[in-house]
């Protein structure tokens, strides 16, 4: 079973409430779940955020759209994987941030795929990244988080889940890299300048829930430059 947990809650430090900013007809976090749900690896999607009330109009809404919710320790984010992790006993687990509303579900099953057919503990398309900011994805067993949530000790390993997977040593960790380098193109949601180009990007290319792709995106700014200047200023990641 491969289970896709998507990190979200309302708290964020940088743009707070950001999940459920409403954009294209619905807010961020409809929009990942949409376009989560085309992937052709994944065979279930829950989303795990923290006990923490402001985060109980994400929890409504969240199942609004079928999907499941886990709740739990708002700090000890590694603790809160697991935890969710477990109510599934997948072998295989993706995670996915909320700040990445225009993910790609083509680019997950890539990375998915690449995990499935070498013996890797953990994979990401991150580290280093070619891919970009916004199209970030871990893949990693059950094992691995299970031996990390054991281990992992420092308030970064907790708070972070796959630090202690990448950097222990004891892993056999892979990246996935791209065909081109895209490591410095922005299409994710941390700041106000982020979400107006997000807007730009479905009322141009993604308008009537049209499903567009990554590249579709980056074509989109390569004729549309001027679209991207609004967050060039930000840095990747």
């Amino acid at each position: 079973m491969v289970l896709v947990i998507i990190q979200a809650r309302m708290l964020s430090t940088r743009l707070p409430g950001k999940v459920m900013r409403e954009v294209a007809g619905q807010p961020l976090i409809g929009h990942l779940l949409d376009r989560l749900a085309l992937s052709k690896k994944a065979d279930q999607i829950v989303v795990a955020t923290s006990e923490d009330a402001s985060n109980d109009v994400l929890c409504d809404y969240v199942r609004t759209k079928g999907i499941e919710i886990f709740r739990g320790n708002e700090e000890d984010v590694l603790s809160r994987y697991y935890q969710a992790a477990l109510n599934y006993k997948p072998q295989t687990i993706v995670r996915i941030t909320a700040d990445c509303p225009l993910m790609d579900p083509v680019v997950v099953d890539g990375v998915i795929e690449y995990f499935q057919t070498n013996e890797f503990d953990y994979v990401s398309n991150i580290f280093p990244r070619t891919y970009p900011d916004g199209m970030d994805v871990e893949v990693f067993s059950f094992d691995a988080l299970t031996t990390t949530y054991n281990d992992a000790q420092s308030p970064e390993q907790r708070e972070h889940v796959t630090i202690y997977m990448r950097e222990s040593g004891i892993f056999k960790v892979g990246c996935l890299i791209s065909d081109q380098d895209h490591s410095r193109d922005r299409i994710t949601v941390d700041y106000e300048d982020d979400i107006i180009v997000v807007e730009n990007i479905f009322d141009r290319i993604g308008r009537d829930g049209k499903y567009f792709s990554m590249n579709d995106i980056l074509r989109f700014k390569t004729e549309n430059p001027e679209v991207f200047e609004r967050n060039a200023h930000l840095v990747v990641k």
